[in-house]
């Protein structure tokens, strides 16, 4: 079942490219993801919506985030990070040159979500977040942002369900990844009363990001709860 027929869907105005600026639009093709990120950052929504928009319609339809040419891999990575540990699980494999393009059109459909977040429409946010799942499935970012979207709408079941893939979908997801999907499950377990579930997704989060302030403020939430409704924690 596609992702999609989770959502039901709403009619909306597309988005047009002015005219007067498409020019100039394509001439920052080779570098929208750190433009898109530079507008987002200066909080230029409509800006970064139209660049992003423009260049996802231009998109090779064979594009894919890994490709093979001549015996080397094109790998389109969101980040350093992300680069480094494809490469470390591609030297177990005995793979040979890796090049990394920065240039993610499934990266390019997440910040248009965040976008659309930042101006209110959650529909067009999941909808675009179907679409980069279609190009990388394995990508746990997507997987968490799906999951913020379902747990925007009190969906925690299916917020749920979301970040526990984003922490399954590849085997070498970062740590930054691990410890944002676990994070997730433990605040969406909270809002379903699964406290003791909550408190191991969030201590494992703290294996791959020690500190966190967000999974320590929700551990210290869990006690407070505990506190108010006398029930102590199961023994370990």
């Amino acid at each position: 079942m596609r992702l999609c027929l989770f959502w039901k869907k709403v009619s909306k105005a597309g988005t047009s490219l002015p005219q007067n600026s498409a020019s100039a639009l394509r001439k920052m093709e080779a570098d929208f993801i750190r433009i898109a990120t530079d507008l987002i950052n200066r909080k230029q929504w409509q800006d970064a919506k139209l660049l992003l928009t423009h260049a996802l319609s231009s998109k090779s339809p064979d594009w894919a985030p890994i490709q093979e040419s001549g015996g080397e891999e094109v790998v389109h990575c969101w980040n350093r990070e992300e680069f480094v540990a494809y490469c470390e699980q591609a030297a177990r494999t005995e793979s040979g040159k890796i090049i990394w393009v920065s240039r993610s059109y499934s990266q390019a459909c997440c910040l248009l979500a965040y976008v659309a977040v930042e101006q209110g429409n959650l529909q067009e946010a999941f909808e675009v977040l179907c679409n980069g799942l279609e190009m990388e499935p394995d990508h746990p970012q997507l997987w968490c942002e799906l999951g913020y979207i379902f747990q925007s709408v009190k969906r925690h079941e299916d917020a749920l369900g979301c970040y526990r893939r984003a922490e399954d979908a590849r085997t070498w997801a970062t740590h930054t990844q691990k410890a944002q999907a676990l994070r997730g499950q433990g605040i969406n377990l909270i809002d379903l009363g699964r406290l003791e579930e909550a408190e191991q997704a969030l201590h494992r989060s703290l294996e791959f990001a020690p500190e966190n302030s967000g999974a320590l403020h929700e551990l210290g939430f869990i006690q407070h709860l505990r506190q108010n409704t006398g029930v102590p924690p199961k023994p370990s």
